[in-house]
């Protein structure tokens, strides 16, 4: 009997130095568990990125579509060659003498 109320006295001592210093405990565990996140978001950021998939994506999102009459609008545009300007009375360009 004296022995396991010898080892339960030791036991009851060590809890009692762990609760006085739970606050430092606490400390360490939470910068412990921040420095592991920061390190493990670190690692995902720093994967080698896939070109082929990048690529891939790339070239769907790109594709459009457009009717014949959009795209004569567009070549109408490109070769107009008239260039006219209206601008309101108030306007001056200080550029222009």
């Amino acid at each position: 009997m004296k022995k396991n109320s010898l080892s339960l006295t030791s036991f009851s001592s060590l809890g009692q130095k762990i609760l006085s210093h739970s606050s430092i405990i606490a400390f360490v565990l939470a910068m412990g568990t921040l420095i592991y996140c920061v390190f493990s978001i670190q690692l995902i950021f720093d994967l080698p990125q896939d070109q082929a998939y990048y690529d891939d994506r790339l070239k769907n999102n790109s594709i459009s579509s457009f009717d014949q009459k959009t795209i004569n609008q567009v070549k109408q545009l490109r070769t107009t060659k008239e260039k006219i300007t209206i601008h309101p009375d108030s306007y001056f360009n200080p550029f222009m003498e």
